[in-house]
């Protein structure tokens, strides 16, 4: 018997914009999350440049590189960013091993039919999942309102899902263990999501997220 197909393909940060709009934060408006939905190019900023050069550098090319001495202070220099050799062997020796930037999809059913539900761990080994974020500034629990910490595990069957968060200067954990509720958890936010797209449905034109 053939499978329903997906009559959405949907990955956690676009939910994620949408769940920042409901909370009016970070000055999102509608258009933002359509523009989202659509993948109208945006400008990359800096920040978030550096954010991936050091997703890279702790792949795996700080094995390859020797860290130099900038202000007193050994650092790694990648890309056209320095970086402090601390967080990034810390974080890059908890990586290594893995596998890493891993393509992960699942079906979720919903009332508005099946998703696809997609995304890119950054990380897995010896069962945890692992997903590297970079900030400015750090508080402590700032991830729970993540998504991200219920896909992942949902689609994964890890037994624990960590972030590992750095300010450049320090790092920081987050562990979530999965307790039965993710599905749940990720389906009410999808649709409350997707409530959202019913009203702007003839603006939403990417044919991927239409499932086509």
């Amino acid at each position: 018997m053939e499978k329903p197909r997906a009559m959405y393909r949907i990955y956690p940060t676009l939910v994620e914009q949408f769940m920042n709009f409901k909370l009016d934060l970070y000055g999102i408006k509608e258009q933002d999350i359509i523009d989202k939905i659509n993948r109208v190019p945006q400008p990359t900023s800096d920040a978030a440049m550096k954010g991936s050069s050091f997703h890279e550098l702790t792949e795996w090319n700080w094995q390859q590189l020797q860290p130099a001495e900038h202000r007193k202070q050994l650092c790694y220099f990648y890309d056209r960013y320095r970086f402090p050799v601390g967080p990034v062997e810390e974080i890059g020796k908890i990586r290594l091993g893995g596998i890493h930037e891993v393509y992960l999809e699942k079906m979720l059913e919903t009332k508005y039919g099946p998703v696809k539900m997609f995304g890119f761990v950054d990380t897995i080994k010896d069962g945890i999942s692992y997903d590297v974020k970079t900030t400015k500034k750090y508080d402590i629990g700032k991830y729970l309102p993540s998504l991200q910490r219920s896909v992942y595990p949902w689609m994964t069957g890890s037994r624990k899902f960590q972030f590992l968060v750095t300010n450049f200067n320090a790092v920081f954990k987050e562990d979530y263990y999965p307790n039965g509720t993710e599905e749940e958890r990720i389906r009410v936010e999808v649709e409350e999501f997707l409530y959202f797209c019913t009203h702007f449905k003839d603006q939403i034109t990417d044919p991927k997220f239409l499932g086509k």
